[in-house]
């Protein structure tokens, strides 16, 4: 199923743009609206409906409005013009989309969604993850992103806590925002299928020790359950819709034993690993006692996943890993993997928001996503 927004109340309220000589920044008045999803998840937010807006030197065809279904085809250009790791059905389990297109072509200049998780504890604190910033190369340097940003930043609710994955290039204007380093994340690839071949064998060279354990592909509703509590637990928030999309994007990958879950999701031609995590009584494990007891559980979705890459129905396998993870980072570059060279930061909003790894996080052994956390 996919969001259908329903309208539940609207207010006029003022946002701030750019004016198009100089770098003015002022206001314009704005239709402001709740909206509920259809998926339960996401806490519902403001969308903004309709909205002029003024781009640096570029006047003032423009209008800041919700993405919708129709979008879609554009979002998927915009997404291929900058290389943005993302799929176009993501887009559809998000809470919020907005983005700035030009009046007389339509065409998409930028776009943000934020996705608001429910409490974890039944309490008003939510948990909020702002991505998908995105600007058409043809427009940066505009204002754009700054306007699309503080819409966001302005329409999330007041006891939330919100969080980003930030690149390089994006660092510095979430940090004029307010946002404070928590973590830093590195990315793993192992891509074209010898590559594939020569990890996966690597990988079965050395985990064959770990075959015989309790870990089972996730397959019934119980095992659903139980993937659901467990990253609820070392994510800080339950997602069961987004558990249920990525599962279900990749026909397998999934696994779960007593003590870890493994899953994998697919973007196109690329699959990911991930999110992996472990349940551990010791809130402040220290990496060694997570990776054993994950090893089963993972090694068996990165089997998977190496497997079709080796076959050809998939260019490149990719895991998120927290960077302090240096002995499980330094394990799959023996299997072949390759870390990039860009760090991702992921960074939180406000004095009172925290400023280094959340403790349950250490529980991660790979991330889900750098759009939803």
């Amino acid at each position: 199923a996919h969001h259908s927004i329903r309208i539940m109340s609207c207010a006029r309220t003022r946002l701030p743009y750019t004016s198009g000589s100089g770098n003015k920044t002022t206001t314009r008045s704005s239709v402001i609206c709740r909206s509920s999803s259809s998926l339960a998840g996401p806490s519902s937010s403001p969308v903004v409906v309709s909205t002029d807006v003024c781009l640096r030197d570029l006047g003032c065809d423009f209008v800041l409005r919700s993405l919708g279904e129709e979008d879609m085809e554009k979002v998927k250009d915009m997404l291929s013009s900058v290389d943005f790791d993302v799929s176009v059905d993501d887009w559809r389990e998000v809470g919020t989309a907005l983005a700035i297109c030009e009046k007389s072509t339509n065409a998409l200049v930028g776009s943000v969604t934020t996705y608001t998780y429910p409490s974890k504890t039944g309490d008003e604190e939510t948990m909020t993850w702002l991505g998908n910033l995105v600007v058409h190369p043809e427009y940066r340097s505009r204002g754009a992103a700054s306007i699309l940003l503080d819409v966001a930043l302005s329409n999330l609710p007041a006891t939330t806590t919100t969080f980003l994955d930030a690149s390089p290039q994006g660092h510095h204007l979430y940090e004029k925002h307010g946002f404070r380093d928590v973590m830093h994340i590195m990315t793993l690839e192992c891509k074209g299928a010898m590559a594939a071949g020569h990890a996966l064998r690597e990988l079965r060279r050395r985990t064959g020790s770990y075959s015989d354990g309790d870990v089972r592909p996730v397959s019934t509703e119980r095992d659903i359950e139980i993937v659901e509590a467990m990253d609820e637990a070392v994510f800080g928030a339950p997602r069961a819709n987004l558990i249920e999309a990525w599962r279900t994007s990749c026909t397998h990958g999934s696994y779960v034993d007593d003590n870890a879950y493994a899953l994998a999701h697919r973007r196109g031609r690329t699959l990911f690993v991930g999110p992996c995590g472990v349940v551990s009584s010791n809130a402040g494990a220290v990496e060694e006692e997570l990776l054993p007891p994950a090893l089963d559980a993972i090694s068996r979705t990165l089997g998977d996943c190496l497997l079709e890459v080796e076959g050809g129905m998939a260019d490149k396998v990719m895991l998120y890993v927290p960077k302090s993870r240096t002995a499980w980072r330094n394990w799959l570059c023996e299997l072949g993997f390759h870390e990039h060279d860009e760090t991702t930061t992921r960074m939180s909003l406000g004095d009172d928001a925290p400023r280094e790894e959340l403790p349950i996080w250490k529980g991660f052994v790979a991330l889900g996503t750098l759009d939803f956390g």
